[in-house]
């Protein structure tokens, strides 16, 4: 994806869900958002709308390649404000 398709699928994305994380559901401004494929590329995920959700960064990143929900130790919500 180009920077250009990032940008419009997110503003897509906030617009169809709001701006905040699909996992933790902390809110955050667009530009603290990264895009999260529900279907990992190394899984043949695509980046069709149906396959991204919104994600904070330590669920993002935390999830990594795995097809399930990210595993978290520390409070969701009110960390990221």
């Amino acid at each position: 994806m180009t920077p250009k398709q990032k940008r419009a699928k997110k503003a897509q994305l906030i617009g169809d869900y709001g701006s905040h994380c699909w996992w933790c559901e902390c809110c955050l401004p667009a530009e603290k958002l990264t895009l999260d494929h529900l279907k990992p590329k190394s899984h043949g995920g695509s980046n069709s709308l149906e396959n991204l959700r919104l994600a904070c960064f330590p669920c993002n990143n935390s999830r990594g390649n795995s097809l399930y929900p990210p595993r978290r130790s520390f409070a969701p919500k009110s960390v990221f404000r």
